[in-house]
């Protein structure tokens, strides 16, 4: 499954995501996005602050290029 990046807001089973915190011994605290309907390998699951930093580039890309239409 290619969740694509930044923040996943829908799984391909088209539920909503929902934001839980790892409870692992891997991951402790960590919190995550997670398909709302099925946990399983084909529905999301995407670590939060991989998603924001991901989510960060994309919008300052799309910034950067308005900026760049912006008349001089």
């Amino acid at each position: 499954m290619d969740i694509g990046r930044g923040i996943p807001r829908r799984c391909d089973c088209v539920a909503s995501t929902v934001v839980l915190t790892s409870n692992t011994a891997r991951n402790p605290g960590r919190r995550f996005y997670r398909c709302g309907a099925i946990f399983g390998e084909n529905h999301v699951f995407k670590l939060l602050d991989e998603a924001h930093n991901e989510e960060f580039v994309v919008v300052a890309n799309k910034l950067a290029t308005m900026e760049q239409d912006l008349p001089t």
